[in-house]
């Protein structure tokens, strides 16, 4: 168990070298039962929000907080997993309990020989329903490796309702007023078709697709560098451009070089599905200029870096005998487009950030985005939800954006199989025919937005997912596939519902400047900005 949780540790980017550390994190995994891959991504996950460097050691106290946070997680996880049916098996006749006397209001009697099942409320304003609480199976264990909402007491009890966490860009003023217009949202890129044939893409159209974002970063390259300010992060000073029509003189991947010459490729790791290291760098070029060839980087000569597998990026520097380039600088965030660039272009294809050219929104747009899960562990009467309606009900925003998962596949309900409709009825009831509700009752239209996650039952479990048909189609409430872009009121957006800057967290490859202040959230969402693209 040590050696395998040494390099799941390792996988995470987490240094720990003291044997007792890791014979309590051992135990701590054997107690929980959690693999050690899973006990590392929940560390490297704390770590990560203490803002601990990536490659720090292991202390004493950042063990002990992680343990004390393991087990305040076990115990909400028991909690929860008492409102799921006990472990299968057939109930003696004097010891099977009423079923009448165990139902509440909402539910009905169901015939011996069938579960006992949760009748949900069909209406948006019916009374909230009573989730039959059986106790829990003696012996069962709940896997704490599953995030679970608080039970309903706890969400009922809070003392922060409507409290201000935080505030970016408070220099931006709050509208004081709501002007009563209709926002019309438009889908921008690729659409993915609703119906689509799974794990059946042909290895031409995978190398076509990574050939396609090659190409387009060399093209957004000249386009961009070439016009950009010097001494930019990304930015290439103007005398080392050259001064021809093409902008910027790339050379092939893996073709000896003697002078310095810029090369542009994915990083990759030296060994498939292997975790970056300082020697496990390797460049990869486009099909087309350079014949796919693969090189190794030498990145000692650089102060500062942030590499992940897949990062497309431009290199300076000399590559001698065709097999390692000495990376002098390197580049992994395209600057901005400028204006000219956007008006000349009139129409921009930025990856899965795409966008057109619009004009500025004099305006304003007003909008709330909230994401789920929108149940709590106890009932599956979407009291979150309600709430963050009815507060939005006196001063409703032109849009309101809602990520799912709506009907969430690790809620103890859904997971126990404690409902008696499809999650497909569960889905239209509880969360399209409430929205519903929500816009007829207001004074000013609110244009609503819905866009699916992976844990939704009722939906592709694939990502990227295609948005959700919702019969029939309603003008004010949309669906959007997962990921997307789209443009509302003069103003591009985009959304993921996946968590994009924990998978970067544990793939990426980091050094820091001495002495430098290092914000790794922020370091890690600049590569979705700086790469264009949200995978």
């Amino acid at each position: 168990m040590d050696q395998d949780l040494r390099r799941a540790l390792q996988s995470q980017a987490v240094k720990c070298s003291d044997a007792t550390i890791l014979s309590q994190l051992a135990s701590a995994a054997t107690a929980y039962g959690l693999t050690a891959k899973e006990l590392a991504g929940k560390l490297g996950a704390q770590l990560l929000n203490q803002g601990m460097a990536p490659g720090t050691p292991l202390s004493g106290p950042a063990v002990q907080s992680f343990l004390t946070s393991l087990a305040k997680d076990w115990n909400k996880e028991n909690q929860a997993k008492a409102c799921v049916t006990p472990a299968a098996g057939r109930w003696a006749g004097k010891d099977r309990p009423s079923f009448h006397d165990s139902l509440g209001t909402g539910t009905k009697a169901e015939p011996q020989g069938t579960p006992r099942a949760i009748r949900t409320a069909a209406a948006p304003d019916a009374t909230p329903l009573s989730a039959v609480r059986p106790a829990a199976a003696a012996g069962s264990k709940a896997s704490p490796a599953t995030p679970q909402s608080a039970p309903r007491s706890a969400f009922k009890s809070r003392t922060n309702r409507g409290q201000v966490v935080s505030t970016l860009n408070p220099q931006i003023p709050r509208a004081s007023g709501q002007e009563a217009r209709m926002i019309h949202v438009e889908p921008l890129g690729v659409q993915l078709p609703a119906r689509y044939l799974y794990l059946f893409e042909c290895l031409e159209d995978k190398v076509a697709a990574m050939n396609g974002r090659i190409t387009a970063w060399q093209r957004w390259l000249r386009q961009t560098l070439t016009t950009a300010a010097p001494g930019g992060r990304a930015a290439i000073a103007a005398a080392e451009v050259d001064a021809d029509p093409g902008g910027l003189d790339i050379a092939p991947v893996g073709v000896p070089v003697q002078e310095d010459a810029y090369f542009v490729g994915r990083i990759t790791c030296e060994v498939e599905g292997g975790h970056l290291n300082n020697t496990a760098v390797v460049l990869e070029g486009d099909t087309s200029l350079s014949d796919g060839a693969r090189v190794h980087l030498d990145l000692s000569q650089l102060r500062s870096y942030r590499l992940f597998p897949g990062q497309v990026v431009a290199v300076k520097g000399v590559n001698p005998s065709g097999t390692k380039i000495l990376v002098k600088s390197i580049w992994t965030h395209l600057p901005p487009p400028s204006q000219e660039q956007q008006s000349s272009a009139g129409a921009m294809d930025i990856g899965n950030l795409s966008g057109s050219s619009y004009a500025a929104a004099s305006r304003g747009l007003s909008a709330v985005v909230a994401a789920g899960p929108f149940c709590l562990a106890d009932d599956l009467t979407f009291d979150p939800l309600h709430e963050l309606l009815q507060d939005l009900k006196p001063y409703p925003p032109n849009m309101l954006v809602l990520f799912g998962p709506f009907v969430d596949v690790e809620q103890p309900l859904i997971a126990g199989g404690m409902i008696d409709i499809t999650f497909q009825e569960h889905f239209k009831t509880q969360v399209v025919e409430r929205l519903l509700a929500w816009q007829a009752a207001l004074a000013v239209p609110c244009q609503v937005v819905l866009l699916p996650a992976v844990r939704d039952a009722f939906h592709h479990p694939t990502f990227p997912q295609p948005a959700v048909n919702i019969q029939p189609p309603e003008q004010h409430l949309v669906s959007l596939q997962n990921p997307c872009s789209f443009s509302a009121g003069g103003v591009v957006l985009a959304g993921v519902s996946s968590d994009v800057l924990r998978h970067l967290s544990s793939a990426e490859l980091a050094r820091n400047e001495p002495g430098a202040p290092a914000d790794r959230l922020a370091a890690l969402a600049s590569h979705i900005i700086g790469q264009r693209r949200w995978a």
